[in-house]
């Protein structure tokens, strides 16, 4: 580390005082709680710990090509920055003007970090913000700045990128991959029960020239898993080399990679010692497992649940040319439209009280049912509902804008990012993944002495079973099953 001039916090002779700054580390994401063992190297940057200092360093050296920035300069994106096109596509959100894309590939936490480093690779990008539970991501630009770059990074990376105008778009790019994704688990549920089927005539003491034919059809079998049910597992592990980063996928590659060599010539040699069984059950539980958390993302709560819920009730709107009621959806209600609320009936939008009094109950915001009575001038949110007398309304923001739709927004932006949680238990995996594959050298080094054969059965066993996927998934969708659950209590 000569060429460091790394310095802990304690060391750091600067005049300002640094103990009231928040750091996040450079390398992990993670945040930096104990400011006193922060990490700081020449430039500046902060560390949580001297190794992702150490690790940092190694993967930004010019030398490792593999997190060499993206290509940014593919011709077939050009359209994305004409101007036709940009009227067509360019989207506003919070103030921001860019443009959505449907991103095909994501699988977990792992895609949000790399997709998180595009502002680095592309300083003309201000903001990436990628939604999981759609798969869609929000990228404005500063001046001058290129949507085509942008897509052709992710091109880069591996994944492929659609623009779209609406959610609705999204919607059904959503359905093609969840119908791809179930497409490979069918295939590999089907292979896998078909090579367990041989295998267990194989164990139950088969022999002679059908065991065999029954080690060359669990040979057919498991090809079909190799190469098109574990694509997505190969496409992982690439993106993560090509942005520096540990990836979860690289014990399980490994593992099927070696497993499938050694089974290959054990087969062609006439030995019994193959793995297909375990591997095509292994892929395929890895597989269902990520359906399943794809799955339950987007399904989870999100701001389109209750706005479909408030949009989708009729209600009253005060039509003055004819001095009456019309009965209307309350998707339709604009801006300053007066509403008629019975008793019993949710508020469709937010608004002013116009009449006396009304009593609401506003357990949706608050989580108490107590009734509050509400007087002439009052704001009256969305999503309460009128439990004594009537409400008479004028509307100032409709349910997508209302109080109750900007809170859903908020928890949809933020329940993917990266909460200290998450990135613990990503930066725990990673490490892990890269102390599986050492153990297990050094298992095999020291093994292969006393027994080579046993020496890879027993290192592949231990790579398998100490593989990092539960660690992984584990944070995520318990984290999803359980605010999908307090939404449905508190609906």
């Amino acid at each position: 580390m000569n060429d460091s001039a790394v310095i802990t916090k304690a060391e750091n002779n600067s005049a300002v005082d640094l103990k009231d700054t928040c750091y996040t580390c450079t390398h992990c994401g993670s945040a930096i709680t104990d400011g006193d063992k922060a990490v700081f190297s020449n430039n500046g940057n902060a560390f949580c710990c001297w190794g992702c200092e150490t690790v940092y360093k190694i993967l930004k050296r010019g030398t490792f090509s593999l997190i060499n920035s993206p290509s940014t300069s593919l011709p077939e994106y050009d359209f994305l920055d004409t101007d036709s096109f940009l009227k067509d596509y360019s989207v506003s959100i919070d103030n921001k003007t860019g443009m959505r894309f449907f991103i095909e590939g994501i699988q977990c936490t792992a895609c949000l970090w790399i997709i998180d480093q595009i502002p680095d690779w592309i300083p003309q990008v201000e903001n990436a913000h990628l939604n999981m539970s759609q798969n869609t991501l929000f990228v404005s630009l500063k001046e001058p700045g290129y949507f085509g770059k942008v897509a052709s990074v992710l091109s880069a990376l591996g994944y492929k990128a659609y623009p779209i105008k609406s959610l609705d778009e999204a919607k059904h790019f959503q359905k093609k991959e969840n119908h791809q994704q179930l497409m490979r688990l069918g295939v590999a549920a089907a292979c896998s029960g078909n090579i367990m089927l041989f295998s267990l005539s194989l164990y139950s003491g088969l022999k002679g020239q059908m065991a065999g034919l029954f080690g060359y059809l669990n040979l057919a079998f498991f090809l079909p898993i190799l190469f098109y049910c574990a694509q997505p597992f190969y496409r992982n592990l690439w993106r993560s080399l090509r942005a520096g980063r540990p990836s979860i996928d690289l014990p399980v590659v490994a593992a099927v990679i070696i497993g499938f060599v050694l089974s290959l010539l054990n087969l062609v040699r006439g030995n019994a010692d193959f793995y297909f069984d375990s591997l095509s059950i292994l892929i395929f539980l890895l597989l269902a497992s990520r359906y399943f958390l794809s799955r339950t993302q987007q399904t989870f709560v999100n701001s389109s649940y209750m706005q479909t819920f408030i949009d989708s009730q009729v209600c009253q709107r005060w039509n003055s040319g004819s001095n009456e009621y019309d009965k209307i959806p309350a998707r339709l209600l604009n801006v300053d439209d007066k509403v008629l609320i019975k008793d019993g009936e949710r508020v469709p939008a937010d608004g002013v009280v116009l009449n006396e009094w009304v009593n609401i109950n506003p357990s949706i915001l608050t989580g108490e049912s107590l009734p509050q009575k509400l007087f002439k001038g009052s704001v009256i949110y969305a999503g309460t509902q009128v439990v004594a007398g009537y409400a008479k309304i004028l509307v100032k923001h409709t349910a997508g804008n209302s109080r109750i739709g900007q809170i859903l927004k908020k928890v949809e932006e933020q329940i993917y990012n990266k909460t200290p949680l998450i990135s613990l238990t990503d930066k725990a995996a990673q490490y892990f993944s890269i102390f599986i594959l050492v153990a297990g050298a050094l298992f095999f080094s020291f093994y292969i002495n006393v027994d080579p054969t046993e020496a890879v059965k027993r290192t592949l066993a231990l790579i398998i079973l100490a593989c990092p996927c539960a660690l992984a998934f584990a944070t995520p969708l318990t984290q999803s099953l359980s605010l999908r659950k307090a939404s449905k209590k508190a609906t």
